[in-house]
């Protein structure tokens, strides 16, 4: 794989059961904007939105557009960069889909806490690799 331009970010990974016995594996590329918005001093919030089943597209006034792409079967998920002070202190959310919202899909397959329209400031492709190495 090769970049096309001086700004691309390439990455490749590769994931290897070294153990005795096949098993199920998700690997979670995630990609979100650091919140700096709750200051008052960023006055639009960086978002992060599904291009097509392999891309998405992220967006922030100070870095402009990134595309990332996934080279296999993903299964691209969007939560807020916000805690869920609801479940930690009992107090209402600032904000809806907040970013325990991945970690309840993956572990209890609770889908409630991601955001159904496929943006929000957050976002991880859930790569899945079954047991015969694919999903």
């Amino acid at each position: 794989m090769q970049k096309n331009d001086i700004e691309d970010i390439v990455a490749i990974v590769t994931v290897h059961n070294r153990g005795p016995e096949d098993a199920k594996l998700i690997v979670m590329p995630t990609i979100w904007f650091r919140k700096t918005w709750f200051t008052g001093h960023e006055p639009f919030m960086p978002k992060i939105s599904k291009l097509d089943d392999h891309s998405i597209k992220a967006f922030s006034p100070k870095s402009g557009n990134y595309i990332f792409t996934f080279c296999s079967n993903s299964d691209l998920a969007f939560c807020n960069n916000e805690t869920n002070r609801e479940k930690l202190y009992g107090i209402p959310n600032e904000q809806t889909f907040c970013k325990d919202g991945i970690n309840n899909y993956v572990v209890s397959g609770d889908n409630s806490g991601l955001n159904p329209k496929k943006y929000r400031n957050q976002s991880s492709c859930n790569l899945r690799i079954g047991d015969s190495g694919r999903w």
